[in-house]
């Protein structure tokens, strides 16, 4: 009987463990989470690129996806998932590594 106790305590970590990456906290990620909810990608993009900007960082949008921030290229992802019940819309922006 202790030993399902502990396997369980093993399985829920690891499952916290992969959805705190999945959501990404992770290195060579930046995570913005706007108020407003963008249905609009083109927006959204512009939104984000904006948020960048106001906190100090050099942004160039490439296209399909792509951002340059601080001279370095990174990849643009949405993310939507309930919070409370609420949904939350967050950007992650992964760094692509060559």
């Amino acid at each position: 009987m202790e030993i399902l106790v502990v396997i369980g305590i093993i399985v829920v970590v690891l499952l916290g463990l992969w959805f705190f990456r999945l959501f990404g906290y992770r290195d060579g990620v930046i995570r913005i989470e706007l108020d407003d909810r963008y249905s609009d990608r083109n927006d959204f993009i512009l939104a984000v690129k904006d948020e960048l900007e106001k906190r100090g960082m050099n942004v160039r949008y490439k296209g399909d996806a792509n951002f340059i921030i601080n001279d370095v290229e990174y990849m643009f992802q949405e993310i939507n998932h309930p919070i409370a019940g609420i949904p939350v819309q967050r950007a992650l922006l992964e760094k692509i590594i060559e």
